[in-house]
């Protein structure tokens, strides 16, 4: 398995290794962190990942409708 904790995007040198890697059965792991850049990330990246950095994620899926605001990403409260 691959961590790619915090990383800053990767050249497409090293992108190329780590698909070989995927392709072979290998797994790859991304914790996004304030050093990633989600644009950088799908311009290099994206073929070996389910979706883009940049897709929103809902924070409050399945959630109660009581539990819903204190789900949300602040500034979102009430949405």
């Amino acid at each position: 398995m691959i961590v790619l904790a915090n990383v800053a995007a990767l050249p497409v040198e090293r992108v190329n290794v780590i698909a070989q890697w995927v392709r072979a059965g290998g797994g790859i792991l991304v914790a996004p962190g304030d050093q990633v850049d989600p644009a950088a990330y799908d311009r290099t990246m994206l073929p070996l990942m389910p979706q883009s950095l940049r897709d929103p994620v809902d924070t409050t899926w399945g959630a109660q409708a009581e539990d819903k605001d204190s789900r949300a990403p602040p500034g979102e409260v009430g949405g």
